[in-house]
């Protein structure tokens, strides 16, 4: 079981990153105007914790639905 949760946090943090990325934004492009610092946005696209507030603060700031990031 944690093997899986831990697997799907990774993989949510995968597709944050690719998301970011097809957009043209930076992790610092990221930091601007949500209040997130540039070193939790590493970590969270490294599969680290992230609460639903801010998975839905990171799809806007992208453009896309948060279903993007599952």
């Amino acid at each position: 079981m944690r093997g899986n949760f831990l697997t799907f946090k990774k993989q949510i943090g995968e597709n944050i990153k690719r998301e970011r990325v097809m957009a043209g934004l930076t992790q610092e492009d990221m930091e601007e105007g949500n209040g997130l610092e540039v070193r939790y946005i590493r970590r969270i696209e490294k599969g680290h914790n992230i609460t639903l507030r801010t998975l839905y603060r990171l799809a806007d700031k992208i453009g896309v639905p948060v279903r993007y990031f599952f």
